[in-house]
């Protein structure tokens, strides 16, 4: 991949964690809870995972 697709990846994760953050915060009703933030770690574990898996596939085709 070359580093415009890099930003794109990178830009829709982040994206992506911020939308999960923000629906956990509004199930949670009022303020931010200790679930909404252990979710939102798990999310950005996995996020970063997922990101450099797709990071190393693009490097090893090109």
């Amino acid at each position: 991949m070359n580093s415009l697709t890099d930003s794109r990846v990178l830009l829709s994760v982040l994206l992506g964690l911020i939308a999960a953050f923000l629906l956990a915060v509004a199930f949670a009703g009022s303020g931010v809870g200790l679930p909404e933030l252990a979710l939102f770690v798990v999310l950005l574990v996995l996020a970063g995972k997922t990101a450099i898996a797709v990071g190393r596939r693009g490097r090893n085709r090109g």
